[in-house]
């Protein structure tokens, strides 16, 4: 019962992060500059975090 809660978190948690996420890249896509925030959405889906590092570089034509 413990890992289908948990399970259900980890889906709520990222989807709480994944509009965090879009938000961040919209600012990113007007300025056309890296955030400048400290904090950046860590996905539980490794390969989700890696997409959004990847998609504000693109829209920013910046690298990490």
């Amino acid at each position: 019962m413990e890992e289908g809660l948990d399970r259900l978190v980890a889906i709520i948690e990222d989807r709480v992060l994944l509009d965090n996420a879009l938000r961040i890249i919209l600012e990113a896509a007007e300025t056309k500059e890296l955030p400048k925030e400290a904090y950046l959405p860590v996905f539980h889906d490794e390969l989700t975090g890696v997409n959004f590092i990847s998609i504000l570089e693109k829209v920013t034509g910046k690298e990490y």
